[in-house]
């Protein structure tokens, strides 16, 4: 992924629940949500900064 570009993701259910984001890489190479759910902030709380799993 390119810095800047943003994609469209669905999370996983590991937690009873998914997610339906908008991404993107930002300047030192991590990965952070920029839309959630539809919303700028996501509704339970958790860190913009992603985590991949393998």
């Amino acid at each position: 992924m390119k810095v800047g570009k943003v994609v469209g993701v669905e999370t996983t259910t590991e937690n009873g629940h998914a997610h339906v984001m908008r991404v993107k890489m930002d300047a030192f190479g991590r990965y952070v949500y920029t839309i959630c759910d539809g919303q700028k902030e996501c509704w339970d709380g958790h860190p913009r900064e992603l985590i991949l799993l393998p």
